[in-house]
């Protein structure tokens, strides 16, 4: 009964401070820590924001206001659904034409479950719509498609649409058809986009590219930084669905080794070991390798394995030069591993060449000079 003769509070709230707002005068000054006056002007953020939402949707000053204040309501309740409603929750999306209202989606009982959550301003502008999957069921699904699609060396964005209830993958033109192929039935829709985000992704030795694995980050003489791997390993090699730029390679007699590496990325003097990452801060040649020793390598089929040297004279593919490594029993080496890096510590050894049964062996760091390049150890 009373009810009626109240006016709601976010109004008298959001017509108060638009009126406070309206008694700045328009050069008021901050002052500068050194007492000195600033020139900028101080705006009202409110205000302002409004400014730019009346001209878009085409509505007073005051309206966009008032919907902008709203939004901060609307945005709480999203986050309580989402934290408290997650069974049937699908989530909460607000159009702003032809009239401000907030859609409220559930796979059931959605009316019923949204009433104890709705203050009279929310219930003037909510209304609820049955959904397929909760919010909860898409983002994993788009979790799943987008890594698979990606890992298989597409290229790809996506998100969870919650006006259509599905997850999305975003593919870049032409790649839709490959992008389905990997994907199961009814995991996520895949659409097609002009432009995909750019991603600085971090390069460095231990991570697989598309038919082997990276060595260490180098450089040549113009500082120019990329990763190297084995020379055998075919000169179009792509990391996370993004293609390498071949820069250069050696592959005959002592020499197995090349260099790749991609604009928008970065090459820290890092390798990946095991699950973690390790500094490279230093290399050693090959005499100055002993028998006996422990060596360790990364690589993408193998992951992350440790042997001694048996020889640093060994003879394959017309040079004495290679570095053989006993498995001891550990196996060293299967098809992906090439390219990888040996190391001890901190320090470089060789990139990693052949597998014979569980021992392999390695080119000796120093013969990465037959591609003019240093291994990055700052």
């Amino acid at each position: 009964m009373h009810q009626r003769f109240r006016t709601p509070a976010l109004l008298v709230a959001t017509m108060a401070f638009t009126a406070a707002c309206d008694r700045l005068p328009s050069d008021a000054a901050v002052p500068a820590p050194d007492g000195e006056a600033r020139s900028e002007a101080v705006v009202d953020g409110i205000q302002q924001d409004a400014a730019v939402y009346a001209a878009t949707f085409g509505v007073s000053a005051q309206e966009g206001a008032r919907r902008l204040q709203l939004q901060e309501a609307v945005d709480a309740l999203n986050a309580r659904l989402t934290a408290e409603q997650a069974a049937t929750f699908a989530g909460l999306s607000i159009e702003h034409a032809p009239e401000f209202h907030v859609v409220a989606r559930f796979t059931r009982k959605g009316e019923e479950t949204i009433r104890p959550y709705l203050t009279p301003e929310l219930a003037q502008v909510v209304r609820v719509e049955p959904a397929r999957f909760t919010l909860q069921q898409l983002e994993r699904r788009l979790e799943a498609s987008y890594h698979r699609v990606r890992n298989s060396g597409i290229p790809a964005a996506g998100g969870v649409d919650v006006r259509a209830n599905r997850a999305e993958v975003h593919v870049q033109r032409g790649r839709s058809a490959a992008a389905r192929a990997v994907l199961a039935a009814g995991e996520a829709a895949v659409v097609e986009v002009d432009h995909l985000p750019k991603e600085e992704i971090a390069m460095y030795g231990g991570l697989g590219i598309s038919t082997c694995t990276t060595g260490f980050t180098v450089y040549n003489s113009s500082g120019s930084r990329g990763v190297s791997t084995a020379g055998h390993c075919g000169n179009s090699q792509s990391l996370s669905g993004y293609a390498l730029t071949f820069r250069g390679e050696a592959y005959s007699g002592s020499y197995d080794i090349q260099w790749h590496n991609a604009s928008g990325h970065t090459y820290p003097n890092t390798i990946k070991v095991s699950t973690s990452t390790r500094a490279i801060t230093g290399t050693r040649s090959r005499t100055s390798q002993t028998v006996g020793s422990q060596v360790c390598k990364q690589g993408k089929t193998t992951g992350y394995t440790c042997g001694t040297i048996a020889t640093i004279s060994y003879c394959a593919s017309g040079a004495c030069t290679w570095v053989q490594v006993a498995g001891n029993g550990v196996n060293l080496s299967e098809g992906g591993d090439s390219g990888g890096p040996w190391f001890s510590g901190n320090t470089a050894y060789g990139s990693h060449t052949y597998g014979m049964g569980n021992d392999s062996a390695y080119m000796p760091i120093n013969y990465i000079s037959g591609i003019s390049v240093t291994v990055a150890t700052s």
